[in-house]
């Protein structure tokens, strides 16, 4: 009998032990499969002079508005609902291929989206509400769903 009780309690401890380890692999494999997108607008002739980056991990959103020369001048986090972030993953799983406008315009600005790492738009001559493509769609749902104002005004 003190046989069977013994060999109960380490069954049991295995089990308990083991969880934690199955529920930490089961985080790291979500957080592997969480996409992440930025995106980058800037002023055409100056891709370094970043204006406004949005950057999409898993349901956070976070919003940086900065000064002319990088002064950051305000940042907003927010938490995404499920419905929003099986949206964001469908436009972005509708870009098939990359799109790059690099002809350099005065008086226009300039966007970079990335997914994963992968540059997947870029446009040196962008306006919001273009839907031409998918990377548009995308883009404009992204600053569609920003806590901060994106404004694109004229440079002249």
């Amino acid at each position: 009998m003190k046989q069977n009780i013994f060999l109960l309690l380490i069954y049991a401890s295995c089990l308990i032990s083991c969880h934690p380890q199955d529920k930490a692999q089961t985080n790291i494999e979500y957080e592997a499969r969480q996409q992440s997108i930025s995106l980058i607008l800037y002023p055409s002739g100056n891709a370094d002079d970043v204006r406004y980056l949005i950057s999409i991990i898993g349901d956070s959103l976070v919003v940086d508005s900065y000064y002319p020369g990088r002064e950051l001048k305000k940042r907003k986090k927010i938490f995404l609902s499920k419905n929003q972030t099986m949206e964001l993953e469908a436009l972005a799983a509708s870009i098939k291929t990359g799109y790059r406008n690099s002809y350099l315009m005065d008086d226009a600005w300039g966007v970079t989206l990335t997914i994963n790492g992968e540059v997947v738009y870029e446009d040196s001559d962008f306006s919001l509400g273009r839907t031409f493509n998918e990377g548009n769609t995308l883009i404009n749902y992204i600053v569609g769903l920003s806590p901060i104002k994106i404004e694109l005004y004229g440079f002249s």
